[in-house]
């Protein structure tokens, strides 16, 4: 029979920028998400990166000290030629914490927004008995996650208002 047609699909990619300047990071990104998932004209990408992350245990013990980004170097992606067709939405926070701001499209001069470091802090499980809180800012770094993918779900459906169309799947990183 005749095939479907490829899907509308929304790409959010949601956390700390780590290593996302690297070139070979973004070919990667690229070829292996974004191109491989074979999604419509209209599939889009949305990003809500941090310059730096929420330090846990392993960063404390130094294992991505130096994996903290200046947000210039994270503004400098942004504006790489082939995000251009997929970049529907971007932020970049000056910190490790959450926003509520609206993205920038790929043009964008800046997408940097403010680092709110305690709205994670509302979301706090009071009856919660598992041990996992008890180790490090697992908690925060949990909730921030989920902040973040909450944020993507608002720009997705900004995305849809805007130009009318509906994706039918949601990638989530």
């Amino acid at each position: 029979g005749p095939r479907a047609p490829p899907p509308h699909v929304a790409f959010c990619v949601t956390g700390a920028a780590r290593t996302l300047t690297s070139p070979l990071v973004q070919h990667l990104m690229r070829i292996h998400l974004l191109e491989q998932y074979g999604g419509s004209e209209y599939s889009r990408l949305f990003m809500l990166l941090k310059a730096t992350d929420t330090a846990g245990a392993s960063v404390k013990k130094g294992a991505y000290a130096s994996q903290n980004n200046s947000i210039a170097d994270v503004e400098r992606v942004l504006t790489e030629g082939w995000l251009k067709p997929w970049l529907a939405e971007a932020v970049i926070i000056g910190g490790s914490g959450v926003t509520n701001a609206v993205g920038q499209g790929w043009g964008s001069t800046s997408h940097v927004a403010e680092s709110d470091e305690t709205a994670w802090a509302a979301y706090r499980a009071t009856k919660c008995t598992s041990k996992y809180k008890e180790f490090s800012t697992n908690e925060e770094r949990l909730l921030q996650d989920h902040l973040g993918k909450a944020w993507c779900m608002n720009a997705i459906r900004r995305e849809e208002q805007r130009t009318s169309r509906r994706f039918n799947v949601v990638v989530v990183t």
